[in-house]
């Protein structure tokens, strides 16, 4: 999905009820009061695991 098509697709999620969303969009978002969104960044948890493999400390988390 585009990004700018992220705020269009949270306004229809959140009209059909949803309460909690997780956001991978880059775009910040707008939702009522009352429902929670959690908005994550792929790219930087990938490039923290990816460092944490190279250095062999993948399984201290």
């Amino acid at each position: 999905m585009p990004a700018p098509s992220a705020q269009h697709v949270i306004n229809l999620v959140v009209a059909s009820g949803i309460k909690a969303i997780l956001n991978f969009s880059p775009e910040t978002l707008e939702v009522p009061s009352g429902v929670k969104l959690k908005s994550v960044d792929l790219t930087v948890s990938l490039e923290s695991l990816s460092f944490y493999l190279a250095r062999g400390e993948a399984d201290e988390e």
